[in-house]
């Protein structure tokens, strides 16, 4: 859920946003950034954390991203660089300023993460995960750690910031 004015007031000098974008879909994507700009004060920064796809991303890789879509994450879209660039500057009145791409900083996450699941596979048994779903998690960790490994995916923080704004907060 992507909260509203209603739900979420108030303004802040600084959000932090991991690995939300890519799971909203295109129609969320919208309200999500519009969201930042709604809560951001003149001056304030966004730092947005997000899997994104590079022009390795083909049709096979794509294809595999399905389970996720069909199990997990139904609106799930990894969108590319640009496509976030033209988000911001189409929906919302914040400016990026920044980006930093770490893919091998989050491949190392991503086996960690995948290797501490597979450790505490008997655990989450008896806390009542049926196999299908242990499977799924680890198919999961493993079709990110290859798809940064192959390219199809980068990890990058965006920052943002309000452009100058005469009236605003």
């Amino acid at each position: 859920a992507i909260p509203g004015p209603k739900d979420w007031g108030g303004a802040y000098d600084s959000i932090v946003s991991v690995e939300k974008l890519e799971v909203v879909g295109t129609t969320g994507a919208k309200k999500y950034i519009k969201a930042f700009d709604r809560m951001l004060t003149t001056g304030g920064h966004v730092a947005m954390q997000s899997l994104v796809a590079t022009e390795q991303m083909g049709p096979i890789q794509r294809e595999a991203l399905g389970m996720l879509r069909a199990y997990i994450w139904p609106a799930l879209k990894y969108p590319t660089v640009e496509e976030v660039h033209q988000l911001v500057d189409r929906e919302s009145s914040l400016r990026v300023i920044g980006e930093t791409h770490f893919p091998g900083h989050y491949l190392k996450s991503v086996q960690l993460q995948r290797e501490v699941f597979e450790g505490q596979l008997r655990e989450a048994a008896a806390d009542g995960f049926d196999a299908v779903f242990r499977r799924m998690w680890v198919y999961h960790y493993a079709l990110i750690e290859a798809m940064i490994r192959l390219g199809c995916l980068n990890a990058v923080q965006f920052t943002m910031t309000t452009r100058n704004r005469r009236g605003r907060r």
